[in-house]
């Protein structure tokens, strides 16, 4: 799929920061790899560009930090005195020990701490249902979380995209798709049927088919230009489709 930098994901966030919410001092928490450390780093160059009286404070945490670690970071962060917070690290047992020691020191379930999520995480704002009352519950309670899409309702060409693909829900293609779909998974029969006839089966893009569309028709129109200089019957290696694309 194509997706758009994070580098370009950081400049809405601030711009929504500073001049929708009017944050003028930001935490940020990134886990300390390629795609962490990138995405902060483009958070600040954005902010220098777009808001620059937007304060960012960023500290790193490693994956397997220990106990100790984690609490440290989460101290330094508390020892700001700031009340937004964004978080770019994944879903799971890291997510869940930052956002409990987050809420023993004071900076998130408070009603006053605000914290902000790269899409990274997941299923933790969206589809976990906590115990009410418990720590991580009232971590998360109020949380959201930034995510890149290919477009939104309004904007010609998603729009398009939308009705091309509700029109693909026919009599024909339905059969068709039927035909491509695997049949079976670990040795037993799959019924299609609950996909193939929801309410919201092809009803909208999603997040992700935007992305998709793109790289499949740019590796149709790589696979073209290949064919079309090809001197062996539109014979063409991995290669120059590669270099093509």
């Amino acid at each position: 799929r194509t997706i758009p930098s994070d580098d370009g994901t950081a400049i809405p966030l601030v711009l929504y920061m500073r001049h929708v919410l009017g944050v003028r001092y930001l935490g940020v928490l990134n886990i300390d790899d390629a795609y962490g450390r990138a995405y902060a780093t483009g958070i600040q160059l954005a902010a220098q560009e777009f808001a620059p009286d937007l304060v960012i404070q960023r500290e790193d945490i490693n994956v397997a930090a220990s106990d100790d670690a984690l609490r440290r970071v989460v101290e330094f962060l508390a020892d700001t005195q700031y009340t937004f917070f964004f978080g770019i690290f994944f879903a799971g047992d890291l997510a869940e020990r930052i956002m409990n020691e987050a809420v023993k020191q004071g900076i998130a379930g408070t009603g006053r701490h605000n914290w902000v999520f790269a899409d990274a995480i997941g299923g933790s704002v969206t589809d976990r249902n906590y115990e009410r009352g418990s720590p991580l519950e009232k971590a998360f309670r109020g949380t959201s979380m930034l995510s890149a899409v290919g477009g939104i309702s309004g904007m010609d060409v998603y729009d398009k995209l939308g009705t091309g693909l509700r029109e693909l829900k026919n009599e024909d293609d339905i059969r068709y798709m039927r035909t491509i779909l695997p049949s079976y998974e670990d040795g037993e029969p799959v019924d299609h049927d609950s996909i193939l006839n929801g309410d919201t089966f092809l009803s909208a893009p999603g997040l992700v088919a935007p992305f998709l569309y793109d790289a499949t028709i740019a590796l149709g129109l790589a696979a073209c230009d290949a064919a079309a200089d090809s001197d062996e019957d539109d014979y063409f290696d991995g290669p120059t489709h590669f270099n093509r694309v």
